[in-house]
């Protein structure tokens, strides 16, 4: 079954007019957002939430119940992400080409490597512990996201902070995710969650 909403359905329900960007900048205050943590839901609410909270059913009487209800959230989130964006611009300003191809060297080679082989390893050994047969996925596989088959559902490796990444909220990946999380000490810890479902 499929659903469709014309503009005749939307109308009231969304902000009528949205701003206009240059290329990047939207992508810049998302990644300076993210990085501050400027919007998290203990500085400007559970939004969420809030939306279904709030008594008013149109954009304007959203705005102005969220505005008396939180009066500093917009202007203090601004406040952080500038200041992010400062620290960003700073950092933009000692990037030289001998920085890039060490970044670059570093995720080509090391990065990969290592991070393919903790997949591999983990992978492995939920497969030990679940009693599940491992098997790799395909070039194709891999370019959607699946990293192998544990007896036959799909499978993907992710670090924990893909959870909160710009990646998570673009991609789709049709497979369950083991997220793991590096420790200080150099220990591995996957969360197999998703798995039991």
């Amino acid at each position: 079954m499929k659903i469709r909403l014309t503009q005749q359905d939307l109308r009231g329900r969304l902000p009528v007019t949205r701003p206009e960007y240059r290329k990047y900048v939207s992508g810049l205050i998302n990644f300076a957002n993210s990085t501050a943590k400027a919007t998290i839901p203990s500085r400007v609410g559970q939004v969420s939430e809030l939306i279904q909270e709030c008594p008013a059913r149109d954009y304007e009487g959203w705005c102005t119940w969220y505005l008396n209800k939180y009066p500093k959230a917009i202007e203090q989130a601004t406040e952080r992400v500038l200041e992010m964006l400062e620290l960003l611009r700073d950092a933009m300003d000692n990037i030289d080409p001998d920085t890039v191809r060490q970044w670059i060297t570093e995720l080509v080679l090391a990065k990969t490597y290592a991070g393919l082989r903790v997949q591999q390893a983990i992978l492995e050994e939920t497969a030990r512990r679940l009693g599940k047969t491992l098997l790799p996925s395909s070039p194709d596989d891999e370019s959607r996201g699946i990293d192998g088959y544990l007896d036959g559902q799909a499978v993907s490796v992710k670090p924990d902070t893909y959870r909160t990444s710009i990646a998570s909220h673009v991609e789709t990946i049709e497979a369950r995710v083991i997220y793991y999380e590096k420790k200080t000490n150099g220990t591995i810890v996957a969360d197999l969650s998703e798995l039991e479902r």
